[in-house]
Order: structure tokens, then sequence, then C-alpha cells
């Protein structure tokens, strides 16, 4: 998001508003070369695979699922960016860079540096903007009598019904509910707080930090929010003038809590669909013969999105990754280095979601048919990645008079080992316990697992 409106032809949106939800970026445009329109993340010299990984059919989850360490990463830690466009890109990277290249460089300490201590943090609060306006209860009865005479049909609202609303005697009938205003708070707490220590010696530097960061949802219910804690050290040396040693190790843990319906059956476009005819809750009258709110939900031809908000249940995931990064540097002769550079990113993720059972009741109390069907739902599926790479660099520079001549010859291999298990059932024995064994019926379980490489010679002369 801080990349926003600072390179030309680098494009970045949001396409959730949800915590912790990630920003969309592309790079002059989309293309589909390589099957993906994200570009490719270069951190410290390593490129991030972002491959799409279809989740099992079992765990009714259409949408893929981005594999990638750069959603993690502290932007306090961030030395700079460079963003490649051109077709440049892909002389060292080939099709993966197809959609260009983000190279992120990360804070090192420098050597001969005093210790410094930093700390920076935010602590305020968000505001839904630029909601949706929807009509009233009297403007909803008279567009549904002019589209439907439009149509040919006759008109569903009758003066008599006008006369009923304007009573305000019908609540279950005839009110005049703002869906959109209900399902959202008027605030949101959110808090970032970054640490680091950075410093070196004559020969030694370092470089340590921890962030942090805190994010409420704006629906009622608190179905939505998301944690994150960054950890990272980078430490470099030199031995003998001749060989430069560096090593850095990062960690994350993001965890993300959504509402357990989304899409259609999510709480945004329901609070669309609803009509505003329909009370919040069902109204009875009092022992005084005023109407008050009854304990059962309204609903008309879709689900209460105040209900869904409050009882459908949530969906965590709880993301966790360790990456590790050494470099060595060789001096042989004036001129000539070789290099080595190694990294492992090691990836997991856990998915839990659980639906309660979702009643629903008549206005007068007695539940519908279709309770005697419903079945509360739980799954839970694990995914873990391990990505390496290996790379050596064998690099000649050398100035003689007014000319230079350089070269550099190197190999590249990395390879990715993947695995997910999932499963679900139906029918939990107790509510508050969730958990696959306590499912009762419907049990569905798969898992998988794949691997790959990719081997790369590269050279070039100037």
């Amino acid at each position: 998001q801080a990349l926003a409106g600072q390179i030309a032809g680098l494009s970045v949106t949001s396409t959730s508003g949800a915590p912790g939800a990630p920003a969309k970026i592309r790079i002059r445009g989309t293309s589909s070369l390589n099957g993906t329109q994200d570009p490719l993340w270069v951190l410290d010299g390593i490129p991030l695979e972002g491959t799409d990984v279809p989740q099992s059919n079992v765990l009714n989850d259409v949408s893929n699922i981005q594999q990638s360490s750069i959603a993690g990463l502290n932007p306090a830690d961030i030395e700079n960016i460079t963003v490649l466009k051109d077709a440049a890109a892909t002389a060292i990277y080939g099709a993966r860079a197809a959609n260009g290249v983000i190279l992120v460089t990360t804070k090192k300490g420098e050597k001969k540096e005093r210790v410094v201590f930093q700390y920076n943090g935010y602590a305020g609060f968000q505001t839904p903007t630029a909601l949706p306006e929807l009509v009233n209860g009297r403007e909803y009865m008279e567009l549904s009598n002019e589209a439907m005479s439009a149509a040919g049909f006759s008109k569903p609202y009758t003066q008599e019904a006008f006369d009923k609303y304007d009573s305000g005697l019908y609540p279950n009938e005839y009110s005049n509910t703002d869906w959109i205003d209900k399902i959202y708070k008027s605030r949101a707490f959110q808090t970032g707080h970054n640490v680091s220590a950075r410093g070196g010696s004559e020969k030694t530097g370092f470089f340590m930090s921890y962030g942090f960061l805190d994010q409420d949802g704006l629906v009622v219910g608190d179905g939505y929010s998301s944690k994150r804690h960054n950890a990272r050290i980078s430490v470099n040396t030199e031995v003998y003038d001749r060989l430069k040693l560096t090593g850095q190790m990062s960690y994350v843990d993001f965890y993300k809590k959504d509402l357990g319906y989304s899409g259609t059956s999510g709480v945004f476009r329901l609070s669309q669909r609803m009509s505003p005819l329909l009370p919040v809750m069902w109204q009875i009258p009092d022992e005084n013969g005023r109407m008050v709110d009854s304990e059962n939900w309204s609903y008309g031809s879709v689900r209460n999105p105040l209900q869904v908000a409050y009882e459908s249940g949530m969906e965590e995931r709880k993301t966790r990754v360790l990456n590790g990064i050494f470099n060595a540097d060789l001096k042989i002769i004036d001129g000539l280095n070789v290099g080595m550079q190694y990294s492992a990113n090691i990836y997991t993720r856990q998915v839990d979601e659980f639906n309660p059972k979702m009643l629903s009741y008549y206005s007068d109390g007695s539940p519908l048919k279709a309770n005697e069907d419903a079945k509360d739902y739980i799954s839970q599926s694990h995914l873990d990645v391990m990505t390496q790479t290996l790379q050596f660099t064998l690099n000649f520079n050398k100035t003689i008079g007014r000319h230079e001549l350089g070269a550099l010859l190197g190999f590249s291999q990395e390879w990715e080992n993947r695995s997910t298990l999932g499963a679900t059932r139906d029918n939990v024995m107790v509510e508050d316990i969730h958990v696959i064994s306590a499912g009762m019926i419907n049990f569905m379980n798969s898992g998988t697992k794949d691997e790959w490489a990719l081997r790369s010679y590269f050279g070039r002369v100037n």
C-alpha cells in the first residue's frame, strides 16, 4: 500500500476492506503468460514464489491461496524497493518476470556504526466511508411497483400497503431498516508498533527488529480481525579482508479471522439484498401493547445479514513463515570474486472453520420446517511448504586505463516441497468444542503432495 502512487505504471488497489487482506499489485496492466497476473517479488536476492495453490475440493473453498512471504514482511524493515517494468527483467528471472519484478532490500547493520535503538508506533480508529446509500421502505415499494408494472405484472403494493407503512403499526411487514447502517460500526481500532536496534563494530554490523500489528474489523459482531508479529535479525561480518559473510533470519506469525459466510451469502451482499421493509428482529407486543424486539431474527427472500454477522461462525487462518538467507563472498584475487547464497523458506498455514446451525423462525415464534435439516459444519486444513534456493556466481571486473571489462558466470537452483491435508465433518456434538473429532456425520478428508525444481545457468559480459 505504501507503493501506491509512487511509481509510474504501478497500480496498487485494495480488493477487500477486511483486516489483513492483501493489496492487488499490477505493473503496466495485466498479462497471463505465466498463469498469474502478479509481479515476481525478490526479497534480498531470493525470488518469492507466488504460486496459486487451489485448496482441495473437500474444503468447499474454490478460491485460490497465494503462498507468498512478502505478505508478512514488516514495512519498517525495508531499506529500499526497486520496480523492474521492461523486458530486461526477464533476462535473469525468465517467464516468472513476465508481469514485472519488485526487488525488496531489507535493512542491515553498518560497520563502525554506533548502536541505535528506534521505536515507532501508532494507534487510531478507522471509520467506514463511501458506503452504499439504499432506498428507504417507501421508495422500495414505489420502485417495486414501477419495475413489476413495466414488466407487465400487477403491482405488488396497493394503496392499503402504503397506508400501513405510513401508520408505523405494522413493523413486521412494513418497517424501514437501513441494513448498511446496521452492519457497520462507527469505528474500529488499529495499532502498530515497531522496535529495532542497529549498529556495528570494526568488521561486523547487525540489525534486529520486532513489529506488531493489530487491526479490528468494521462489521458488528467482531467477525473480522487480524494480528501480525514480525521478528528479524541480520548480521554481516568480514573475515581476513577477503571473506564477507551475511546471515539473516526472519519469522512471521500472522492471524486472520473472517466470518464463516462470504460471497452472496456474506454479510455485505445480504445487506444490499435484504428488503428494508423487514425489521432486524421480529416484533412482538409487550404487556403494554407496544411492539418490541423478540429473540428471533427476521428473514425474507435471503438470510438476515445481522444474523450472519453475529451467528455465522468464523474462519481462522494462522500463518507462520520462517525464512533464512546466508551469503558468502570470497575475494580470490583483485577483480575476481566468487559468491554463494543459500536460502530456506518454511511456510505453514492452518485454516479452521466452524459454521453453527442458523435457525429461522416465523414472526409468531414458530420454527421453520427447514430447521429440522440444519447442520453445523467444521473443517480444518493444513498447508506445509518448504522452498530452498542455492546460487553460485563468479564475478570478474577489471579496469585497464580508460577501459573496463566485466564478466559474470552463475548457477542457480530452486526446489520446493508442498503438502496439504484437510478434513470436514457435520453435526458437532458441542458447539463450543471446535475440533474435527467432535463432528458426528459426513466424514471427508483429503491430502496431496507435490514438488518442483528449477535449475538455471546464466552469464553476462560487459
